[in-house]
């Protein structure tokens, strides 16, 4: 499952304050114990399984037990980041395999925040969830379509271009959210306004005059 976070041209000044630049190559090494043993296993079944326990975790939140949702959330990110490194490992990563893996992310991201609401069950949180979902459709938007623009169609691989939250900001911000006590409403609209901000961002920055027609 091979998904690139950002393309080759990124604007200057932007991508050095970029968190997933710096934190792959650190997820890479703290990986590798754990990527050997499953050297063998389809990525796929990884990416599924993934998926079931993100949505276990939103089950969890669901249900107010934040801290066995907060150890789901971080395990499903661990499950997310090996089965593109076991992909690339078996020389299987493909742009199927990307939009499976994007497509299960999109649901735990959708799942968790919903999670939240109902674990917390007030108008103030299905509100700042609803914000959330809208903010994170937004940006997938931006991201799967601007992506597509900047595809090298020798290269397989899906290109996403730079926003202001990606990978490794969302497992901040959502972890934050678990563990936020009553400021859980007030953090899940700051996710909200932070993704949606990026959302904008990649479009000013991607997007230059003349290239709409």
């Amino acid at each position: 499952m091979l998904v690139t976070w950002g393309i080759g041209d990124r604007p200057d000044g932007l991508a050095g304050r970029m968190f997933d630049d710096s934190l792959r190559p650190a997820a890479h090494r703290a990986l590798a114990p754990v990527r050997r043993p499953l050297g063998a296993v389809p990525p796929w079944v990884l990416t599924v399984t993934g998926l079931v326990v993100g949505l276990a975790a939103a089950g969890a939140a669901a249900s107010g037990w934040w801290g066995p949702a907060l150890v789901g959330w971080w395990a499903n990110r661990v499950l997310d980041g090996l089965d593109g490194e076991i992909a690339r490992a078996q020389g299987r990563a493909s742009r199927l395999g990307g939009l499976l893996d994007l497509s299960a992310d999109v649901a735990v991201y959708a799942a968790l925040p919903l999670g939240v609401a109902t674990g917390i069950d007030t108008i103030e949180a299905w509100q700042a969830a609803a914000a959330l979902l809208a903010a994170c459709y937004l940006n997938i938007t931006t991201v799967t379509v601007l992506g597509g623009f900047a595809q090298d169609s020798d290269v397989d691989r899906v290109a996403l271009p730079v926003g202001l939250v990606e990978g490794g900001e969302t497992i901040v911000l959502y972890s934050l959210v678990l563990v936020g006590g009553s400021w859980r409403v007030e953090l899940l609209a700051v996710s909200a306004a932070l993704i949606a901000l990026g959302a904008v961002i990649r479009l000013v920055t991607t997007v230059r005059p003349g290239s709409l027609g």
